[in-house]
């Protein structure tokens, strides 16, 4: 009687050792598959290159926009006129890619103080993409 309680207790952990296994495994499965997709995802990565033609295509477009936009009547490239030149803008924010959307909105909406007490004309027709756009192209003048 005893061989066979002992027997059975036996029987029982081997049983629930087994179940734990198979869920342990069914459990971490599903996890090491989104593991490997996530490595597999961020595996693609846009070559440099690609990274720089279209960084070229966006400054060309916004230069465009300048071009096609009454901005030469405030700005000029390389001096002063009632506004700052380019090439000021392009040197004060320098490296600070995160002034991108600050600098386009003050082209739609307007804006003094930071060069003086003259006001930019709002430019509310524009939209945030092409003010992004022709930040970046005043912006290229500085690289």
């Amino acid at each position: 009687m005893k061989s066979l309680i002992v027997l059975s207790l036996v029987f029982l952990a081997a049983c629930s050792s087994t179940n734990e296994s198979v869920q342990t495994q069914s459990a971490t499965a599903p996890t090491e598959q989104k593991a490997e997709v996530l490595v597999a995802d961020t595996d693609i990565q846009p070559s440099s290159e690609l990274i720089a033609e279209q960084k070229q295509k966006l400054i060309a477009e916004g230069k465009q926009l300048i071009k096609g936009s009454d901005c030469f009547t405030c700005h000029a490239i390389d001096q002063k006129k009632i506004g700052p030149s380019y090439k000021d803008v392009a040197k004060k924010y320098k490296g600070q890619d995160q002034m991108i959307d600050q600098l386009a909105q003050k082209i739609i909406k307007g804006g003094s103080g930071v060069w003086g007490i003259q006001r930019m004309t709002a430019h509310p027709q524009l939209s945030l993409d092409d003010a992004r756009k022709m930040v970046r192209a005043v912006l290229s003048l500085g690289e």
